[in-house]
């Protein structure tokens, strides 16, 4: 019983009220003792029942209302947990625009095999509603931190800025784009954090299938329309 009740005594309401009962018992025995201003017996009876009265109807209300109190607050329908969108005041890329890697895609079964670690928020284009890979101008919340990457960055700066990593070999002799330590910006894109997408590469050479999938991606900014409305967006799905 005190264990279901415990939760209950945490409550202001329900203290003062037990605090009240304890006074109310304190001051009748204490006019029942002859102790302070003198009374006539009469007077101290009448006064006791007064007391009793009054201090009863009065602790009894204020528990019930802490206990009312305790019910409508766990009956409250909580959202379901999400992590917050990240949209920061200053912008997380210095450069305003820079590549990430969100997964390898596989066209059969429509599905990413290694990723997604992008998640798609708000889609302005409803006549792709249905496309599982990136749309120009969608918003989408990193799920994982990633790296942004610019072909050579080490050694040309911006130069490639908006060439697709897998654009570029790094030797005449290599048969497929492969990151190299230079290209790698020293810009991280931390998770949660509503991206725009603003060009989508894809690899359609992949020998097994398994294409990589590459975006330039600026990050949302608190004035942004579309952005707001994916910020609207993730409010709906936590309800």
């Amino acid at each position: 019983m005190f264990v279901d009740a415990a939760p209950y005594l945490s409550n202001p309401l329900v203290l003062i009220g037990f605090s009240l009962f304890v006074l109310v018992g304190l001051f009748t025995t204490v006019v029942k003792l002859g102790i302070g201003p003198h009374l006539t017996k009469k007077a101290r009876k009448e006064m006791v029942n007064q007391v009793l009265r009054y201090g009863f109807i009065v602790s009894v209300l204020v528990i019930l209302s802490g206990f009312a109190s305790n019910v409508l607050v766990t009956q409250q329908p909580f959202a379901k947990p999400i992590e917050a969108p990240l949209i920061p005041t200053t912008d997380l890329i210095p450069f305003h625009f820079g590549w990430i890697f969100i997964g390898y895609f596989n066209f059969e079964s429509e599905t990413y095999v290694d990723g997604n670690y992008l998640r798609l928020v708000y889609r302005p284009d409803t006549t792709k509603k249905d496309q599982k890979t990136p749309v120009l101008g969608d918003i989408y919340q990193i799920t994982k931190a990633r790296n942004v990457i610019i072909k050579n960055y080490a050694t040309d700066g911006l130069r490639n800025q908006f060439v697709s990593p897998i654009a570029i070999l790094n030797k005449p002799t290599d048969t497929v784009p492969i990151l190299a330590d230079d290209d790698y910006t020293g810009v991280v894109i931390p998770k949660n954090t509503l991206v725009i997408i603003d060009e989508v590469t894809i690899d359609e050479n992949a020998p097994n299938g398994l294409h990589s999938v590459w975006v330039l991606v600026r990050v949302c900014h608190v004035d942004d329309i579309f952005c707001q409305e994916a910020v609207k967006a993730l409010k709906e799905d936590a309800k």
